[in-house]
């Protein structure tokens, strides 16, 4: 599913990606579509789209502090986060 150029996110921007069609989550500033992934999770479909459009960084970490989410997700990645820029 990997999309052809990674590009930068907003988090209003994957907040709006919460539904069973269009599912995201962020962990650690990295933007996943974890749409087509949510229906083979080990731990069953609802937690994904419980938190789809979140930053799920914390609970990730929680849960499977031993998965490499960046490798088993890695063909998901999308983007990443905006930096916010300093006001001038």
């Amino acid at each position: 599913m990997l999309h052809k150029k990674p590009r930068q996110y907003t988090l209003e921007e994957v907040s709006e990606h919460t539904a069973k069609d269009s599912c995201w989550i962020v962990l650690s500033n990295i933007v996943y579509d974890v749409t087509e992934y949510a229906k083979d999770h080990p731990g069953g479909s609802n937690i994904i789209y419980e938190n789809a459009g979140k930053d799920c960084t914390d609970l990730f970490n929680t849960l499977h502090p031993w998965i490499n989410y960046k490798k088993l997700l890695q063909n998901n990645l999308i983007g990443y986060i905006k930096k916010e820029q300093p006001e001038k």
